[in-house]
């Protein structure tokens, strides 16, 4: 896959917010409680939208993911993500793809609360940056750059990397240039996790739900934004993540369970 995607959780969205032009609900196979559809607005013509079909049917408000990679094809039946997407969309999140971050971030930040936006929580947005959590998916050896471990060494909220790799960690040892370096420049005191599963990027997020990295994904989410520390565990206990076949690097996170 090209590139190496970034995903930005940001505040809260009230549930009732409606993107302006809506696409065709597919029935697919993710499991939250929620049937998730593919939306768009005129405000970000680039962009995907997930999210429940039924914005009422969500109690309180909505975790966003934005997705900071605009290299994918939300329309192409072989885009990877989309699963993943409509994964985290089933459990109540909005996550835009498959265009530049920085376009949602300053429509958040201005907009909350006028509008189409009326119903976006202001008060529930973080400081600027509006981050309140980096993920970085698919991380492999080759794309391990300088310049993203300039973005995770200046990141001073919590870094994820969730990675398929045939040989498990072995990018994470790969010293100077892979993703052990990455994963040690992240300053001190900055809570970061590095989970791998065996196999191949592509075919783990194939898998219905986009698979073991569809529900990694969903607790990144639920535990980030939502508070919810039942979804915590899977990042900090052993039951977690690692009994369900990924192998783990951790740091910092205890600061984060309450």
């Amino acid at each position: 896959m090209g590139g190496i995607p970034f995903l930005y959780l940001t505040s809260t969205i009230m549930a009732a917010i409606t993107p302006a032009a809506s696409l065709t609900t597919r029935q697919i196979s993710a499991t939250g409680p929620y049937a998730p559809k593919t939306t768009t607005s005129t405000l970000l013509p680039s962009h995907t939208i997930y999210q429940p079909s039924d914005l009422s049917a969500v109690p309180d408000s909505l975790p966003v993911v934005i997705w900071g990679n605009d290299a994918c094809n939300s329309t192409s039946a072989k885009d990877p993500y989309k699963a993943l997407n409509e994964e985290l969309a089933s459990w109540g999140a909005m996550v835009f793809a498959c265009g530049p971050p920085t376009p949602v971030l300053a429509l958040l930040e201005s907009d909350a609360g006028k509008e189409a936006w009326e119903n976006v929580d202001a008060d529930k947005i973080a400081e600027n940056p509006l981050v309140l959590s980096l993920a970085v998916l698919d991380v492999k050896h080759a794309l391990s750059t300088e310049e993203t471990r300039a973005v995770v060494a200046n990141a001073t909220k919590p870094v994820f990397w969730f990675s398929a790799e045939s040989a498990g960690l072995v990018t994470l040892d790969q010293g100077k240039m892979g993703v052990r370096a990455d994963f040690d420049a992240v300053a001190k005191g900055v809570p970061a996790w590095y989970g791998a599963l065996p196999g191949v990027d592509g075919e783990v997020l194939g898998e219905g739900a986009a698979g073991k990295m569809g529900r990694a994904g969903r607790f990144w989410t639920q535990w980030m934004v939502g508070g919810n520390q039942t979804a915590s565990e899977f990042f900090v206990d052993a039951a977690g993540a690692e009994s369900e076949g990924w192998t783990v690097v951790r740091k910092g996170l205890d600061v984060l369970v309450l």
